[in-house]
C-alpha cells in the first residue's frame, strides 16, 4: 500500500511519538502561467513517508500534469493531488506512467493554492525524477523538457525548540550548539527577558566560536535580541546567550528553522531537537554526562530459558552513549540474569550472569544506532527473590554498583498501559504485589513542587524551571480532571482506579504537570506502579490490577490549540489508569489503546483527537483486527471496533469487555464477549467492516479519508486484489460498476462475500450476504461495494498471514437475486471512497 499524506492541519501522533508539522508561508505570490516545466529530483529511503511540492495561485481551467519516474532501486512511485495543507485528496496514481511510474493530471477547479505528494509503495525504496508541468500533457509520459519556471516549491517543514536559561552575575552566559545543519535552511533565533535585571546580548558563530558570524542586541523589540540566517553550507554552529554588562537573569531562547514568527518570540514549539545545550569542553559533550537511575523489584518463578522477568524501557538513546547495568540480589535466593535488546526483544545483544560480582550480573553496552532500547532482568532458573538495578549513560561505576542515582530517568518500567511510548515485549506478570511497606518513587520537577488538591486528586506542579505552569493552566487542568472523572467514573460507570500506597501525599490519584513533548515526545502518559491483585473499587474479581499515576505536559505549547489537547489527553490517559485496575498488562495492547481513544470521543466529542488515527484503520483495512502498523497507530485507530461494540450492543458491552481482560487473555477476551452477546466473531467484523465503508460514526465529520479499495469490478471474470490479500478477521473493499443483476462466487473456503448497495437519495444502504455465493441485483444504487471478509479467527496478531483471494464475477440476468438483509442502513455520512 502507498504511503498516503497527512493532513498538515492535524497534529501527528497523541500520546506516543509525536510530529509535528506546521502550516507554512508561501514563498511567491505570482500567478503560474501556462507551459512551465519544473523537474525535480530525489530518493525515498525506507524511513521515509513522501515529500510535498507546493503550487500556489493556479487559476481555475489551467491543467496540473505530473509523472514520477523510479530512478534506482525498487522504487514503486506513487502520486497524489490535493489542496495546500492535504485535507483532501483530489487525484492519485499508481502506474499510469508506464512500468511502475506514476502520472496523472488534474483540471483546477478554482483559483488558488495546491499540493502535490511523491510517496512510494510500501517497501519499496530508491531515487526518482518528478517532472510538474502546467497545461503541458508530455510530462505524462516524462518526455516534456524542463523550461526553467518555478512551477512549484519542496514543502521543509519548520522547526522550533525551546530553552530556558540564565546569565550569571558575573555575566557568564550559555553555549548552544546546532549539528548537521542544512544549506537553504533560514535560522531564526529570538532570546527573551525573563527577569528585569537582563538586557540578553545573542550571538551566532561557527561551532568552536573562533569566528563570530552574527550579533544582536534588540532586534526581538523592548531590550530582546532576535536574528535571522540562511546557511551557506552544511556543517555546525554554535549560539551564545550572553548580556549588557552588569546585568543578568533569565531568559527565555527559541531557535528555529524556516519559521520566521521565531524572530517576535510567538512561534510555537514543534517538539523537533535543532540544538544542544553545551556543558563541556568539548562540543555537545554534555550528552556524555553521567546519568544513573535505581529500581529495585521481585522476580518469582519459572526460568531464566523462559525469559521471565521485569523489562525496562529505554528511548530515544543516542550512538556513541554506552549503557551500563548492573542488578544486585538483594534476597541470598536470587541469582540475577540480565539481558539487553531492541524495545521489543526480536534481538537480544548482550546478556550476562554473574559479570558483577558474587552472582550479581553486569554489562556494558555502546548503544550502536539512535532509537529504543529494553533490559530485561531475568534470573537463574530455580531462584527468586528480590533485586536492586541500576541503570547507567556514560557512568562506567554502574557497573560495581557504586555509582549514586543522578534523578535522571533513563529507563521505565515497562506495562502495557504505559503510553509513553515502545513496543510490546512478551507479557510480564511477575510484578510483586504492593504491600505499601515502600514507596514507589514519582517524578521530580524542575522548581519547587506545589500541590493541589481535590476530592480524588493530588496535582503537582511547579511555577518555575522548564516544567512551568501558569495559574491559568492549572485552572483548566483541575476542571479537566473533575470533567473527566465524574465522566467516566460517575456517569459512564467504570470502576475508579485502586487507591496509592500515599507515594504522592495520600491514596488519592495523582496528576504531575511536566515538561514532556520537548523532553520525551509525548502529551502525557499513564504510569502503572503497584500490583494490588484485586481492585477494592471493582465490584468483579481482579487478579492483575494495579494502581499509577498520570504525568501531563506543563502547557501544550507545541499544539495550535493547546487546552483542547490537553483535555483530550487527559480523557485518554486517565482511563489508562482505570484500565490499570483491570489488567496491568495483559497481551493485547490495543485493548489499552483503542478504549482509552474511544474514551476520548465520548467524553470531549470536539476536543477529541482519536479522529486523526483513522485514516491508518481505513488504508489498512485489510489487517486483522488486534494488529497493528509499523507507526504504532494501528491500536489508537481501532477505537472503531469499540464504537461499533458500543453502537450494536450498548456502551455497558465496553466495560463487559475488560471484565473478560482482567480474566482471560489475549484474544480469547474479545471472543468469549461475542459468545456472550450471543454473536459471532465474524458477525462482528462484518458489521465493522459495513461501518467503515458507509462512514457510520459520529465523529465522521471529522475523518480525513475513506475505505481504500483493492480493485474496482466493471465487468464479468475473475478479479482478485491490486495490491494484497486480506488477513484474519479483516476486509478488502472493491468497487462495483456493475449495474444489473450478477452472480458473486468466492474460490476460497474462508473467503465470505458481502454487497453493500448505497442510494445517497435516501441516504440508504442495503445489504446483501453472499457468503460463498449469491446473486445481487446492484441496480437501483448509486454506488455498491464488494466487501471480502476473512473469516478465519486468531488467537494472536503476530499469527496473522494474508490470504491471496479470487472471487468470480457472472451474469445472473433471469435468475431470482438475494434479498437484502432486515437492517437498512444509516449512509447519511456516507463518501464514495477515492
Amino acid at each position: 500500500m502507498p504511503y498516503s499524506p497527512t493532513s498538515r492541519l492535524w497534529r501527528g501522533v497523541f500520546c506516543l511519538v509525536i510530529t509535528i508539522m506546521l502550516l507554512h508561508l508561501p514563498t511567491t505570490t505570482s500567478a503560474q502561467s501556462s507551459g512551465g516545466v519544473q523537474e525535480f529530483t530525489g530518493s525515498i529511503g525506507k524511513n521515509d513517508d513522501g515529500f510535498y511540492y507546493d503550487l500556489f495561485n493556479l487559476k481555475a481551467g489551467q491543467i496540473v500534469y505530473l509523472y514520477m519516474e523510479a530512478l534506482s532501486g525498487d522504487l514503486d512511485p506513487y502520486l497524489y493531488f490535493g489542496n495546500l495543507d492535504f485535507t483532501e485528496v483530489y487525484a492519485e496514481d499508481d502506474d499510469s506512467g508506464g512500468n511502475l511510474n506514476a502520472a496523472l493530471e488534474f483540471v483546477v477547479p478554482t483559483d488558488g493554492d495546491y499540493s502535490t505528494y511523491v510517496t512510494h509503495i510500501e517497501g519499496t525504496t530508491g531515487d526518482y525524477r518528478y517532472l510538474i508541468g502546467i497545461d503541458v500533457p508530455d510530462v505524462l509520459t516524462g518526455s516534456a523538457a524542463p523550461t526553467g519556471d518555478e512551477v512549484a516549491f519542496l514543502y521543509t517543514a519548520s522547526k522550533v525548540q525551546e530553552f530556558f536559561g540564565a546569565v550569571a552575575a558575573d555575566g557568564t552566559g550559555q553555549y548552544y550548539d546546532m549539528f548537521d545543519l542544512v544549506a537553504g535552511d533560514t535560522l531564526y533565533l529570538y532570546v527573551e527577558a525573563q527577569s528585569d535585571q537582563l538586557d540578553p546580548y545573542l550571538y551566532l558563530g561557527n561551532l568552536d566560536f573562533s569566528e563570530i558570524i552574527l550579533e544582536d542586541d534588540d532586534s526581538g523589540g523592548d531590550l530582546n535580541p532576535a536574528m535571522e540566517f540562511t546557511i551557506p553550507e552544511d556543517g555546525d554552529y554554535s549560539i551564545y546567550v550572553s548580556s549588557i554588562e552588569g546585568t543578568s537573569g533569565d531568559y527565555r531562547l527559541l531557535v528555529g528553522l524556516n519559521d520566521p514568527n521565531v524572530l517576535d518570540g510567538t512561534a510555537q514549539v514543534t517538539g523537533d531537537e535543532i540544538a544542544v545545550l553545551y556543558n563541556s569542553a568539548e562540543p555537545a559533550e554534555s550528552a556524555g554526562l553521567a546519568r544513573v537511575q535505581e529500581f529495585t523489584g521481585s522476580i518469582t518463578g519459572s526460568s531464566a530459558e523462559d525469559v521471565s522477568g521485569v523489562y525496562y524501557d529505554l528511548f530515544g538513546l543516542k550512538a556513541g552513549e554506552t549503557l551500563y547495568v548492573y542488578v544486585e540480589a538483594t534476597s541470598p535466593e536470587l541469582d540475577p540474569y540480565v539481558y539487553i535488546g531492541d524495545i521489543d526483544f526480536n534481538e537480544v545483544y548482550i546478556e550476562d550472569d554473574d559479570s558483577g560480582g558474587d552472582l550479581n550480573s553486569a554489562v556494558e553496552f555502546p548503544i550502536p544506532a539512535d532509537g529504543d532500547y529494553s533490559i530485561l532482568v531475568s534470573h537463574i532458573e530455580g531462584t527468586e527473590g528480590d533485586y536492586r538495578v541500576l541503570i547507567g549513560l556514560d557512568a562506567p561505576d554502574v557497573l560495581n554498583g557504586t555509582a549514586q542515582p543522578t534523578g535522571d530517568e533513563i529507563a521505565v518500567l515497562y506495562v502495557s498501559g504505559n503510553s509513553g511510548g515502545g513496543t510490546e515485549p512478551e507479557v510480564n506478570t511477575e510484578i510483586p504485589i504492593s504491600n505499601c511497606d515502600a514507596l514507589a518513587a514519582r517524578p521530580t520537577l524542575s522548581g519547587p513542587e506545589e500541590t493541589y488538591v481535590t476530592d480524588n486528586f493530588i496535582i503537582h506542579y511547579t511555577f518555575s524551571g522548564q516544567d512551568a505552569i501558569t495559574q491559568n493552566y492549572l485552572n483548566e487542568v483541575i476542571d479537566s480532571l473533575g470533567y473527566v472523572y465524574e465522566t467516566e467514573i460517575n456517569q459512564f460507570g467504570w470502576p475508579a482506579p485502586p487507591p496509592d500506597c500515599g507515594e504522592g501525599g495520600d491514596g488519592r490519584f495523582d496528576v504531575y504537570l511536566m515538561e514532556t513533548i520537548k523532553d520525551d515526545g509525548v502529551y502525557g502518559f499513564a504510569q502503572a506502579q503497584g500490583l494490588v491483585g484485586d481492585n477494592p473499587s471493582s465490584a468483579n474479581g481482579e487478579a492483575y490490577a494495579a494502581y499509577g499515576y498520570l504525568v501531563v505536559d506543563n502547557d501544550f505549547s507545541s499544539d495550535q490549540n493547546p487546552l483542547a489537547t490537553m483535555r483530550a489527553t487527559v480523557a485518554h490517559e486517565f482511563h489508562h489508569v482505570i484500565q490499570f485496575g483491570y489488567d496491568i498488562n495483559d497481551a493485547m495492547n490495543w485493548y489499552y489503546e483503542a478504549t482509552a481513544s474511544w474514551l476520548e470521543t465520548q467524553a470531549y466529542p470536539i476536543d477529541e483527537a482519536a479522529s486523526i488515527y483513522v485514516p491508518t484503520r481505513f488504508e489498512y483495512t485489510d489487517v486483522c483486527i488486534g494488529g497493528n502498523t509499523e507507526d504504532g497507530l494501528l491500536v489508537y485507530a481501532d477505537w472503531l471496533a469499540i464504537d461499533t461494540l458500543a453502537q450494536l450492543y450498548g456502551p455497558q458491552a465496553v466495560q463487559r469487555l475488560w471484565d473478560y481482560v482482567a480474566n482471560v487473555e489475549g484474544m480469547a477476551a474479545l471472543y468469549g464477549l461475542l459468545e456472550e452477546l450471543g454473536t459471532t466473531p465474524q458477525a462482528f467484523i462484518e458489521q465493522f467492516a459495513i461501518r467503515n465503508l458507509l462512514l457510520d460514526y459520529d465523529q465522521a465529520p471529522r475523518f480525513e479519508r475513506q475505505v481504500y479499495l483493492e480493485n474496482a469490478i466493471n465487468a464479468a471474470g475473475d478479479w482478485t486484489f491490486g495490491f494484497s490479500g486480506v488477513q484474519q478477521l479483516s476486509a478488502d473493499y472493491v468497487q462495483l460498476d456493475l449495474s444489473g443483476v450478477y452472480r458473486f462466487t468466492s474460490n476460497q473456503p474462508n473467503i465470505s462475500l458481502v454487497v453493500v448497495g448505497v442510494d445517497t437519495t435516501s441516504d440508504t444502504a442495503d445489504v446483501f450476504e453472499v457468503g460463498q455465493a449469491g446473486v445481487v441485483d446492484t441496480s437501483g444504487y448509486t454506488n455498491a461495494y464488494v466487501i471480502i471478509l476473512n473469516t478465519d479467527a486468531h488467537d494472536a496478531p503476530e499469527n496473522c498471514t494474508f490470504t491471496d483471494w479470487q472471487i468470480t464475477v457472472s451474469d445472473a440476468t433471469g435468475e431470482a437475486p438475494l434479498a437484502p438483509t432486515d437492517t437498512s442502513y444509516d449512509a447519511s455520512r456516507f463518501k464514495a471512497p477515492r
